[in-house]
């Protein structure tokens, strides 16, 4: 498996340099010394002090749950100017130099269909609702997996999303839509769904307690929340070090080892979990009255410990700069060649 390589992520990161200082002139930051879920007695321990992209913003995990979260991060309305300005796919452009249309809506569009093709595959069989049930897409951007599912499951969907491009595919797909955070959104006191689903979104979420409070109260007795993460350690496997996997847009980051803890925290009892793409794990929950659970001293000791060895690891790897396969046949091409 390839990692990041430090001279390649320093290459993006001065790629992103001067949307960076324009973001960071523009938009507030704040400090989070510690999730707003989490014990009164928890500790944070810092992973990294800046993100991917050379924001300089903290990365801690929690002792008390094992999330990994932001301590450093962008205000709640910066956040959400973050999204409405677009900002965040100008941030992705820059980052990986991506024309318009190496990153444009058909691109996304073909990406999306395959997602929510393995999400209803990976459900199939696994839920019983009544016709006409509802369903509610927290950051459903285009609508892609919402539609999918309203088809599979003959439910009603409603789809809720920062983005308003994103949204508007969503729309021309025939949906019911809302604009804005979920956790800004006002819902009728007698609005209920049978179920809920965050997918490729919940690291994207700006506040956990509020958005988990507010879908217990959404979902019917008898409801389901479905959510997906990109895990936060095979992230790590993948890219060697928590300063290449931090995003400034990513408040928090789950893996499998503590979503049992995270879920019954907030109300919640993982009731499946499959592992349906190479980093991404599914979880199927129920309601349960929430419990004072938390993460195992051994288990964050494990987890620490493996964090700080990868980071050390990948600190010592040669700065070079990650090659393109092209970049690679030309190299062995050009080594045959010198050797005859």
């Amino acid at each position: 498996m390839r990692l990041t390589k430090r001279g390649l992520l320093e290459k993006r990161r001065k790629q992103t340099a001067s949307l960076r200082a324009r973001i960071m002139g523009e938009l507030k930051f704040e400090t989070t010394p510690l999730p707003s879920f989490t014990a009164p007695d928890d500790q944070v321990s810092i992973l990294a002090t800046r993100d991917r992209y050379g924001f300089p913003v903290r990365m801690g995990i929690s002792h008390a749950t094992g999330i990994a979260y932001l301590v450093d991060r962008l205000e709640h309305g910066a956040y959400n100017a973050f999204y409405q300005r677009g900002l965040y796919r100008d941030l992705i452009h820059a980052f990986f130099g991506l024309s318009e249309s190496e990153h444009s809506d058909e691109v996304y569009e073909a990406t999306a269909t395959q997602n929510a093709d393995r999400v209803v595959k990976a459900i199939s069989g696994l839920l019983n609702l009544a016709p006409k049930s509802r369903l509610l897409d927290i950051g459903g951007s285009n609508g892609a997996l919402a539609s999918a599912l309203s088809k599979a499951l003959g439910a009603q969907a409603l789809v809720i999303d920062p983005a308003e491009q994103e949204l508007a595919q969503a729309a021309k797909r025939g949906l019911e839509t809302r604009l804005g955070l979920f956790e800004d959104i006002t819902f009728e006191a007698s609005e209920k769904f049978d179920l809920i689903v965050i997918n490729r979104a919940i690291e994207h979420i700006f506040d956990m307690r509020q958005t988990f409070d507010k879908i217990n109260h959404l979902l019917t007795p008898e409801g389901y929340f479905l959510f997906d993460t990109a895990d936060f350690l095979n992230e790590i496997e993948r890219r060697g070090s928590a300063e290449a996997v931090a995003k400034i847009d990513h408040p928090f980051f789950l893996y499998d080892e503590m979503v049992g803890v995270f879920c019954a925290r907030m109300g919640f009892k993982v009731l499946m979990s499959v592992q349906h793409q190479r980093c991404s794990m599914l979880y199927l929950c129920g309601r349960q009255e929430p419990q004072p659970a938390r993460f195992g001293e051994s288990q964050r000791q494990s987890v620490i410990r493996l964090l700080l060895t990868k980071d050390a690891q990948w600190q010592e790897m040669p700065p070079a700069l990650d090659y393109t396969l092209a970049d690679r046949l030309k190299i062995a091409l050009a080594k045959r060649l010198k050797r005859k």
